[in-house]
């Protein structure tokens, strides 16, 4: 899974993260932030990007960094820096190698952005 984003609250029962639920062995998720307000897992195994990454890789992520996470005891999946809305609703923290934002690109890539929302979209 690569260059993607999710913004609203998520919720499940196991395996509960703001992009994926879980990552397993050979799988990827690279150029990703999780902006949501909250995760919330009702048993186990959260993660602000990712749930639970089981030996797989996670490269350029990023997670809110004022994300309420319902359950820090089962926190199994801490990867990602931490990201602020002042910097993700400008369109240059996206771009390209700017400011240690995901490597999204605009133009002739289908993300666009949309200066309404401060996000980028497809």
């Amino acid at each position: 899974m690569e260059y993607c984003y999710a913004s609203g609250v998520v919720s499940g029962v196991s395996y509960v993260g703001g992009v994926a639920g879980i990552n397993y062995y050979d799988g990827t998720v690279q150029n990703c932030a999780a902006l949501c307000p909250s995760v919330n897992a009702s048993v186990s195994d959260i993660g602000r990007v990712v749930g639970s990454n089981d030996s797989g890789t996670v490269n350029d992520c990023f997670g809110f960094m004022f994300m309420y996470l319902s359950d820090v005891t089962s926190l199994h999946s801490e990867v990602g820096r931490s990201v602020d809305s002042g910097q993700y609703h400008t369109q240059v923290w996206w771009q390209s190698g700017s400011h240690d934002g995901p490597s999204f690109s605009f133009g002739a890539s289908a993300w666009k952005w949309d200066s309404t929302l401060n996000l980028p979209v497809l």
